[in-house]
């Protein structure tokens, strides 16, 4: 009887260090992938971050070449404007 309690301790000695082992194994593998993850997660931020900005660049420059063409087009109608009025005013060609 006492040789089957002490085996019947010894196994639950051993479960127990089992158990805690485990439980170390998986802690250890749950950082690993944690980790992995932030630096997985990191490099596909920093890669859509870029194409953002690539993106806001590009629309940008889009924009700014729209407005100066339409500047210049609005100071072409002006001066065909001015140009207009002077020759209807009889400025020229008397």
């Amino acid at each position: 009887m006492e040789r089957e309690r002490e085996i019947r301790s010894q196994l639950s000695r051993q479960a127990a260090a089992h158990n805690d082992h485990v439980n170390d194994v998986l802690r250890v593998q749950q950082h690993e992938l944690e980790t992995a993850f932030d630096v997985r997660l990191a490099s596909l931020m920093d890669k859509e971050r870029a194409e953002l900005h690539r993106n806001v660049a590009a629309s940008t420059g889009h924009m700014l070449g729209i407005n100066k063409a339409l500047s210049g087009q609005n100071s072409n109608c002006i001066n065909n404007n001015n140009s207009d009025s002077i020759n209807n005013d009889g400025w020229l060609g008397k």
